[in-house]
């Protein structure tokens, strides 16, 4: 399903996904995570969620913080069948987003900016 997800992000006009890259996705696309292509395709259907349930918003840092926390998510539910795919940085921006940090890690890279 991600993957037929993320093919109608590719292939629509009906919203685009800007992946800002640097900090904020590279516990995502380490080599060493063994979920990274599940994870990035997971991050591009979360923003392109939010942009289209939330169209008058503009702010690009709040449609990178969705798809931040629904690949968090998907990577919580993915642990919990195969353990061993724990990932430390990904471990990291979970413990981040409990402490209600997450917000203010997406704003300081601003990928609005970019």
């Amino acid at each position: 399903m991600r993957a037929l997800a993320v093919s109608y992000v590719i292939e629509t006009k009906d919203v685009s996904v800007v992946l800002c890259g640097g900090k904020l996705t590279e516990a995502i696309m380490d080599k060493k995570n063994k979920n990274s292509s599940e994870l990035l395709g997971q991050y591009i259907v979360g923003m392109a969620a939010f942009k289209l349930q939330n169209p008058a918003v503009t702010n690009e840092n709040a449609a990178q913080l969705a798809g931040l926390e629904s690949t968090l998510r998907a990577y919580e539910s993915m642990i919990k069948v195969k353990p061993k795919t724990k990932h430390t940085g990904l471990d990291g921006l979970v413990t981040l987003r409990n402490n209600g940090g997450l917000k203010a890690f997406v704003d300081e890279i601003d990928c609005a900016k970019k």
